[in-house]
């Protein structure tokens, strides 16, 4: 047994010695157009083929050194699997190179010219799973000195798959230190070190929005730097003038299939981007379909630079990644600023490829917007939406097992320039801060607060030296505020604090005064002493009113600045009656109430307090339709 073993041994010893032998001595023998047609016939690899005329000729230049020749002329075949239908004819097939050891020396490149190749997918079969490729080790023998030089042709390429057809030239030309290949106006360059993919000078996207420009991509540039340990990749292009730079690392070996989620995840975990647009207003009128070729109003005039930072971050689940993006807007014109960053966090499912929520931050850097100019004696204008912005309801069409987006927003302005409105209505820039936490479509907490405000109203100082509106869902929005009145001998402050609907207020004097002579100060100036009759009365039936709480706090200063001098109300007869000064000696005095009557007198200061009264009554009850006329002389003695 053991004498069989070593004899049985030493005969495939000696077999394949004799083998190697044949090979590295004899080539020929093995490598001809005898073998390789042989070949083709016994093992059906192609379906059909043949060709014109066929040439392999060796030659020997020493023990380790061989030419090998090879020449074949319209060499056609036909080639099929359950994936795949290939049929072309190789016009030409030649090559020249010298076999040096275990390299290969180029005398002339390996050629391969056809002019007509066709090429069918077949879409439906289901492809079988195969391992990732070891691009590192195919791309080392690309470089090897075992590949030769090459130059390939392949014109009228038609490739048909279910959907499409598509018909395409095919260059490639390599030598040891490049490699380029062409393929409908895409270029692809190599060395051993990268690769660089260059797309056309532009390409048309496919989908077209109505009322659109065609959009194009251009200047594109693919670079991957071919490294053992991994490639790192970076994108480059601009849709239209806006600029994008896109940089990722593929690490090897490649151990799962590309559309794996864990390969998805360690992709996208690498990679991070940037978009820039310059020249806002340019851009939008080109992308934006009509009407919406201008922002609306002040921003209209506004121009400037949007740039948008995206990263990603790892989260706990395995089929989650965390996207991140940061948007930065700097607009502006000779005298508005819009500064604005906005925060996005998108958690993106890599099972499903849709968001599982999203949270948004808008920080106002810098805010500087110039109203409108708005008339003092005349009511505001009424804001109407754009009309340029239809107003439908929004029916999205989803599976009703898709849960619906978590959206949150937070909203946020923190320093003294972050917003500021100017208005012709304000001495000063108004200024506001906030911080604003938004979700499911209402503000869950924050806070809105005016900076320190000198200003005048209806034509009395007012300072605010604080105010804020605290919110706190599910509780009513909550006012902090103090307020300063300073007139010429009286500094008054109004202290407001509590919900906003119905707050508590307070005012104070220096010096001290009753509450009385407050409303009289803020009415006319002075205190009740210093007032004649009929501001006295003014001011006391003001101050009832207000402890009624029928006439609110801004009204009254709306009143202080006006022609307006009071107004009154009586609860139990439910008349209403108001003064208007017409001068500094002569009031109008207007009322009326549910009982059908209605009243006006205008009366007449004549000094020393003598008054001359003037009225008339029109009463508008269906049973006593009359008007009565009088005239009163009055004096009034004060003691």
């Amino acid at each position: 047994m053991k004498k069989f073993f070593l004899y049985s041994t030493g005969l495939i010893l000696v077999f394949t010695i004799a083998i190697i032998g044949i090979i590295f001595f004899k080539p020929q023998v093995l490598v001809n157009v005898a073998t390789l047609k042989w070949s083709l016939e016994k093992t059906e690899i192609l379906k059909n083929w043949k060709w014109k005329e066929a040439q392999i000729e060796w030659g020997y230049t020493s023990w380790n050194n061989r030419s090998f020749r090879g020449d074949f002329k319209e060499f056609c075949f036909e080639y099929k699997n359950e994936t795949l239908d290939l049929s072309t004819c190789l016009d030409q097939i030649s090559w020249n190179v010298e076999i040096i050891g275990l390299s290969v020396k180029t005398i002339n490149p390996f050629l391969i010219h056809s002019s007509f190749t066709k090429v069918g997918v077949v879409g439906n079969q289901k492809e079988e799973k195969s391992p990732p490729p070891e691009i590192w080790k195919y791309w080392s023998m690309l470089w090897g000195e075992l590949t030769p030089d090459m130059d390939v042709l392949f014109k009228k390429i038609e490739i048909k798959t279910a959907d499409q057809l598509i018909d395409l030239d095919f260059k490639l030309i390599k030598n040891p230190k490049e490699l380029n290949a062409w393929a409908k106006d895409f270029h692809l360059l190599a060395t051993p070190e990268k690769i660089e993919v260059t797309p056309p000078s532009k390409i048309l996207l496919p989908k077209k929005i109505e009322g659109m420009q065609p959009l194009y991509i251009r200047n594109v540039k693919l670079v991957a730097f071919m490294k053992e340990e991994g490639i790192p990749l970076e994108l480059k292009g601009a849709l239209e003038s806006a600029q994008f730079k896109v940089n990722a690392f593929l690490n090897l070996p490649i151990e799962d299939e590309f559309t794996s989620v864990k390969f998805l995840k360690e992709f996208l975990l690498s990679a991070k981007a940037n978009i820039a647009v310059p020249g806002l207003k340019k851009n939008l009128s080109y992308y934006a379909p009509d009407p919406f070729k201008e922002l609306p109003a002040p921003f209209n005039v506004m121009d400037g630079l949007i740039n948008i930072d995206i990263k990603t971050s790892d989260l706990k689940e395995d089929h989650l990644v965390l996207i991140t993006a940061n948007t930065n807007i700097n607009l502006s014109s000779p005298k508005q600023v819009l500064e604005v960053e906005i925060m996005t966090e998108v958690p993106l499912n890599l099972k499903t490829y849709r968001p599982e929520s999203v949270v948004a931050g808008l920080d106002f850097k810098q805010v500087k917007i110039q109203l409108p100019r708005l008339s003092k004696k005349s009511p505001p204008p009424q804001f109407i939406p754009d009309g340029r912005f239809k107003n439908r309801p929004y029916k999205p069409e989803v599976k009703t097992s898709d849960r619906p987006l978590d959206i949150t927003l937070h909203l946020q302005a923190l320093n003294e320039k972050a917003m500021r409105l100017k208005t012709n209505l304000l001495d000063e820039v108004l200024r506001l801060n906030f911080d604003l936490k938004i979700d499911k479509g209402r503000i869950n907490e924050g806070f809105v607060s005016i900076l320190p405000l000198k200003t005048k109203i209806f034509k009395r100082p007012l300072q605010v030296s604080d105010l804020k509106v605290t919110f706190r869902y599910p509780v009513e929005p909550v006012i902090e505020a103090t307020i300063k009145f300073p007139l010429p001998e009286y500094k008054i402050t109004l202290n407001l604090e509590g919900p906003v609907s119905n707050p508590r207020y307070s005012f104070s004097s220096e010096p001290p005064l009753p509450q009385n002579d407050i409303f009289a100060v803020l009415l006319f100036g002075r205190p009740l002493s210093d007032l004649d009759p009929d501001d006295k009365t003014a001011a006391q039936k003001t101050n009832q009113i207000l402890s009624q709480g029928i006439l609110s706090l801004s009204v009254l200063y709306f009143l202080a600045g006006s022609p307006v001098e009071y107004v009154g109300y009586d609860p139990g007869s439910k008349n209403a009656t108001a003064q208007f000064g017409l001068g500094n000696k002569t009031s109008l005095r207007v009322g009326g109430g549910q009982e059908g009557l209605n009243s006006s007198a205008i009366r007449r200061s004549l000094g020393k307090g003598w008054y001359l009264d003037t009225s008339v009554q029109n009463s508008t009850n269906t049973s006593s339709d009359a008007r009565n006329y009088g005239v009163l002389l009055e004096r009034i003695i004060t003691y």
